[in-house]
């Protein structure tokens, strides 16, 4: 088991390369590889071009990458491009135009479903305009590409919520992998999407906070007479976008984690650090966190994920 400090220490190109050497994307590719490297993805959407950090790790692998930002929400994301393969990593909250994303947890009304306004918002300003994504994925389903979506935090909020508007689109997407991902909107929200969730493995460390965020949401209900104002009333989020993989305080899987065994496992977990607990719950949201996390569980990984639904490659 790593400590926290070794869990959390910065993620360096050289660690990556050496974790994935030989690295392919097929239908016989194991769950734990994809896992592991959509892990290096998301850190890798932290970076910028400027870094050099995705052109260390990347290349070698035979994937080459393309950085995409909308300034006007902040959102930023890369491609990486192989034979037959589009992998997008969306980068996660960075700077205060993030933070107001994440914030702005009242529920924005798709039709009849209730999802994260803010998350919905970042999304949408890459969709249709600006860096254009959906296009670009529509084109990549056409041409029989395999497409995989990964983020950390608000990244993965936003890979989950890019795999229910592609579903929307008619897009086919073959693998949604996130980390520490926030919770994005309520159970009819989630129902409407059933490929998203279908193809979803959301990873939680049993110390990050965020994946618990928001709870709920004020919601309009309409206007009553005789002063005609809004009524509203609490809603709450649903934490099941997909199929969880949680990582308990050692590291180790938690398997059939329902909310009972789920809520005695996090008490268990907040318990020994009351004092301390903003830091160890930042260290466990932390990227390299999950890095290794996964490094670390690829035979649980392998062994759980072995019921659901095969990777298959597009013809």
């Amino acid at each position: 088991m790593l400590d926290r400090d070794a869990l959390s220490g910065e993620l360096e190109p050289a660690e990556v390369n050496r974790r994935l050497r030989g690295f392919r994307i097929s239908s016989r590719t194991k769950e734990s590889r994809l896992a592991l490297f959509c892990a290096a993805a998301s850190k890798g959407a932290y970076h910028p071009a400027a870094e050099g950090w995705n052109e260390a790790v990347f290349p070698k692998l035979k994937f080459a990458v393309r950085y995409f930002q909308e300034k006007s929400s902040n959102t930023e994301f890369i491609i990486l491009e192989a034979a037959g393969v589009l992998v997008v990593a969306f980068r996660g909250t960075k700077g205060w135009a993030d933070m107001f994303t994440d914030a702005n947890t009242a529920f924005f009304k798709r039709g009849e479903l209730n999802v994260h306004k803010g998350f919905w918002k970042a999304l949408d300003s890459v969709w249709s305009e600006g860096c254009r994504l959906g296009p670009l994925l529509k084109k990549a389903d056409r041409a029989g590409r395999m497409i995989v979506l990964t983020g950390h935090s608000l990244g993965g909020a936003l890979a989950y919520l890019a795999a229910c508007r592609a579903e929307e689109d008619g897009v086919r997407v073959g693998r949604v992998i996130t980390f520490g991902q926030p919770q994005v909107g309520d159970d009819d929200f989630l129902d409407g999407f059933p490929h998203a969730r279908e193809v979803t493995t959301r990873f939680v460390n049993a110390r990050d906070v965020v994946t618990l965020v928001p709870v709920e949401a004020i919601v309009k209900l309409g206007r009553h007479h005789p002063k005609r104002r809004r009524r509203t009333r609490w809603k709450p989020y649903s934490p099941d976008a997909g199929e969880l993989f949680y990582f308990d305080q050692s590291g180790r899987h938690l398997p059939s984690p329902t909310k009972r065994k789920l809520m005695k496992e996090r008490r268990k977990t907040f318990a020994k650090n009351v004092v301390r607990f903003l830091e160890p719950t930042l260290a466990f949201h932390a990227m390299s966190a999950y890095f290794r996390r996964v490094g670390q569980g690829a035979v649980e990984i392998d062994s759980h994920v072995r019921r659901r639904p095969v990777l298959v490659e597009k013809k």
